[in-house]
């Protein structure tokens, strides 16, 4: 049984007091135990809401064209509903946001799609196909975008983005405190959006094309093979972070994600290698990683463990706090100085090492590693699961040990010149 409620948003403004004007008209969806909210893309003046019909009030201007449009809302949803029923499809939540997201997405004409309401659209269509953390980062990216129209006064419209425009938006995220290549990696999201705008017809003005900003390559925080075998291998005084320990040493060894170490499940551990379908894509299916003597042997310390996982691997903002308590009682205290840029300003910033461990550092570890110990590159990338070698170099720091040993090694005299 489904059934469908039109409703008035009830959200109060600074002084308290219900809005009354330019009110969000929503819906709920309920089927099956389950209720939807839907903002149904439609506003209007509290006294002009028949609350007993759930419908816009006789005499209101736009009351036949705002009325038809929920009609054909709720129709479409009723409808939904039925022919999944009829054709024994799983109905989840999921499953009706993301068939009434394609149909408002594609019933409203296209000149009538504001940017930010097509930016939800398309933040809800891409989070089919995108990892959840990818997911966050658009919504990150949509509230940096509310925030800098709001707080400057810039016009959310496709016709005004212009390169002034743009280098407004990188100005505003820089006094915000964000470094430089946080705000590349905003920039670049939101010219993919408008990218997708522009394709689909959304956007005929491309002038945002002519905003240049480049990634500029940092520091990459790693550890040694001496030091992570070191690391790998120190007592720890609790089970938490001998746990933590292990997790991280994992994917120092395997060239893991967090994302996929968290979702790891006994099922996916074969004899020689782990195969698991990647998070971050949800297109790299049965993507395997080989196993060595070392991650066997983390997996082997947890093959009882409780449950479906196979490692125990607590959350990523617990597992970043206790990585430096970690890295603590492994001796990762000297000093390491990392240079950040913010706008003009260069950032000098130097503490122990252990502060700059994270649960990415395992995987930047890996690659480091692994091209230092001479696995070729492409061997590499198709264990770590890098599609392209332009985020694949992000990771590859050479250190000037291993420059001198491999100069030394290639270059070495193999004769004698005779005077």
């Amino acid at each position: 049984m489904a059934n469908i409620t039109f409703f008035l948003e009830k959200r109060k403004d600074k002084s308290g007091k219900v809005k009354i004007k330019n009110v969000p008209i929503h819906l709920y969806f309920t089927f099956n135990a389950h209720r939807l909210l839907f903002y149904t893309g439609e506003r209007i003046d509290a006294d002009k809401w028949d609350v007993r019909k759930e419908q816009v009030k006789a005499g209101v201007t736009g009351r036949a064209e705002i009325n038809l449009l929920l009609q054909s809302q709720a129709e479409f949803l009723l409808k939904t509903y039925r022919e999944a029923l009829i054709t024994n499809t799983t109905i989840s939540s999921e499953y009706i946001k993301s068939k009434f997201n394609e149909y408002k997405y594609h019933s409203l004409p296209k000149e009538d799609k504001g940017m930010m309401h097509l930016m939800d659209e398309w933040i809800e269509i891409k989070k089919r196909t995108i990892s959840h953390g990818y997911y966050k980062h658009l919504l990150v990216l949509r509230n940096h975008i509310r925030n800098f129209v709001k707080g400057t006064g810039a016009r959310a419209d496709f016709n005004d983005i212009d390169l002034a425009w743009m280098e407004s938006l990188q100005g505003y995220l820089v006094g915000q405190g964000d470094t430089h290549n946080t705000v590349s990696n905003i920039i670049q999201k939101f010219k993919t959006f408008l990218n997708h705008a522009a394709k689909n017809g959304h956007n005929k003005n491309v002038r945002y094309k002519d905003y240049k900003i480049s990634w500029k390559k940092g520091e990459v925080i790693y550890l040694t093979w001496e030091e992570l075998l070191a690391f790998y291998q120190t007592p720890m005084p609790s089970v938490t972070l001998e746990q933590v320990r292990d997790v991280f040493s994992f994917a120092c060894f395997s060239g893991m994600r967090y994302g996929d170490l968290r979702n790891l499940t006994k099922d996916s551990v074969h004899e020689d290698h782990i195969r698991y379908n990647m998070a971050k894509t949800r297109q790299q299916l049965n993507h395997t990683i080989p196993l060595n003597d070392y991650s066997k042997e983390i997996l082997g310390k947890y093959r009882d463990y409780p449950g479906k996982k196979a490692l125990p691997v607590i959350s990523n903002q617990k597992m970043n706090d206790y990585l430096k308590e970690v890295g603590k009682v492994a001796g990762l205290d000297y000093p390491i100085t990392v240079v950040r840029i913010r706008g003009s300003e260069r950032i000098v910033i130097t503490k122990p090492k252990y502060e700059w461990l994270t649960s990415h550092v395992g995987r930047k570890t890996f690659i480091t590693n692994a091209l230092q110990k001479g696995i070729i590159a492409e061997v590499v990338m198709g264990i770590s699961g890098h599609a392209d070698t332009k985020s694949f170099k992000h990771y590859f720091t050479i250190s000037e040990e291993h420059k001198s040993r491999e100069m030394s090694r290639h270059f070495s005299r193999e004769f004698t010149i005779k005077e």
